[in-house]
């Protein structure tokens, strides 16, 4: 999300990784994936001295809506992974992703 914030011109990357680990870790990784923007600051947060919030506010120069960009690079993530599955043939995984 850090990446996506800093180079939002260089989106389509964050959404090629995103979907590559996806693709990778399958459907357990996508039951991970946090809901919102306080879901994720919680899980980063966790790490002392970490300061995820403050740093996501200060990076964030488009003024996105924080939980609607982690929405759409998750579900642009997760669409991506879907796709890469079904190119390498595994669509007993695919139920379980699309249902994230």
């Amino acid at each position: 999300m850090i990446g996506a914030l800093t180079t939002p011109d260089n989106l389509q990357n964050d959404y090629l990784a995103l979907a590559q680990d996806l693709a990778h870790h399958g459907p357990a990784a996508c039951k991970e994936l946090p809901g919102d923007f306080a879901t994720l600051t919680q899980r980063v947060e966790a790490v002392e001295g970490v300061h995820f919030a403050e740093l996501a506010t200060r990076l964030n120069a488009i003024r996105y809506d924080l939980d609607d960009f982690l929405r759409q690079l998750i579900e642009t993530g997760v669409e991506g992974a879907v796709k890469l599955i079904q190119r390498r043939g595994d669509h007993l995984s695919l139920p379980l992703l699309r249902g994230m």
